[in-house]
């Protein structure tokens, strides 16, 4: 993390992410092999990553990492389910969006 917040790691450029596409990719997280994720959890990743898309439905891979960052520093999520579900968005954007 910066100084003045977390580093610039990912690209800034956003894309829609549909509440429904979201849904239905945090759905498998917490069943998969090693994840800790709840359904609990995984509320509470769907509530603020929703929150914080545009009012269009687009949030960038930053942003998605700044959000699960802030989810990580309260203990919402572990570092292995941060790493996770960094990994599986980073793959996500990479198929739909060549990023």
């Amino acid at each position: 993390m910066g100084l003045f917040g977390p580093s610039i790691k990912y690209s800034q450029r956003e894309h829609q992410l549909p509440e429904i596409d979201l849904k239905r990719f945090l759905g498998h997280i917490h069943i998969a092999p090693g994840s800790t994720v709840t359904s609990a959890d995984e509320g509470a990743v769907e509530k603020a990553l929703l929150a914080r898309r545009g009012g269009d439905g687009s949030i960038s891979l930053q942003q998605i990492y700044e959000v699960l960052l802030q989810l990580r520093h309260q203990n919402v999520i572990t570092k292995i389910d941060f790493q996770t579900l960094m990994k599986d968005f980073e793959q996500y954007y990479s198929e739909h969006y060549q990023e």
